[in-house]
């Protein structure tokens, strides 16, 4: 990690932190932590710092990223149920031939949703495409009737043009919201790739195991690691999601 950690529990491990520890920092599990700048407040935990320290290589897959949200917001969608004056949303459809069913919010329907209902009997892949106006939407639904697990490997939302994304009550699914600033205020089931994350709560890993569209093949050439990657969102988003917020 480049830059700063503040506040955070290493599950275990070590940790090699280019930039300083401030506030409380936990190794858990026996790992260390390589601290490449200064470590103020409590570092508890096994230690080695002021000695240079060179951040791991991590690829850059932002443009695969992209290219895999541009497919998924260029997909023809459908309008969900809407019930009780559009505070309860039924996401209930036929699947196309490649087992997706596409979904299509303003988000402001998104921000007003108080219930969300999957019915997903013969769809391999829900994707839900939330449109803003550039401001800012705040998820404070419930998901009732399903288990995370059941929907989260085969759900995925995109969000565009949406400035700031809170996601207050739980959420199922990958999220792609490359260019919003994310705040999580209760677990996130799933995987997130965000342009910035202020993260009050912790994301539930459920990697995506439904279908994204390949984009054509006269776009740019991606490594042929990065769809594979991209298949098992879960990680990626990880990945995504510690460049940000390091």
């Amino acid at each position: 990690m480049g830059g700063y950690l503040r506040d955070a529990d290493m599950g275990g491990g070590d940790a090699v932190i280019a930039g300083d520890v401030t506030g409380n920092v936990n190794m858990n599990g026996g790992g260390t932590a390589f601290v490449g700048g200064a470590a103020s407040g409590a570092l508890n935990g096994a230690r080695r710092t002021g000695a240079p320290v060179v951040a791991p290589d991590i690829p850059d897959f932002e443009p695969t990223l992209r290219q895999a949200s541009a497919a998924l917001l260029a997909l023809s969608g459908q309008a969900p149920s809407f019930e009780n004056q559009g505070r309860r949303i039924r996401l209930s459809g036929s699947a196309d031939e490649d087992g997706r069913a596409v979904f299509d919010l303003a988000g402001s329907q998104f921000d007003a949703v108080q219930e969300l209902f999957f019915d997903l009997d013969g769809v391999d892949t829900a994707v839900v495409k939330v449109r803003g106006d550039g401001g800012a939407v705040d998820w404070t639904g419930n998901i009732p009737g399903v288990s995370p697990a059941s929907v989260a490997p085969r759900a995925i939302w995109t969000f565009d043009n949406i400035g700031e994304l809170g996601l207050t009550n739980a959420l199922f699914g990958s999220v792609f919201a490359l260019d919003s600033a994310v705040t999580i205020r209760n677990p996130l089931e799933g995987a997130l790739a965000a342009g910035r994350v202020r993260l009050n709560s912790q994301i539930h890993l459920q990697p995506f195991s439904g279908d994204i569209p390949r984009p054509p093949p006269a776009s740019v050439p991606l490594p042929a690691a990065a769809w594979l990657l991209l298949a098992g969102l879960g990680g990626l988003g990880w990945l995504r999601l510690r460049r940000r917020a390091a």
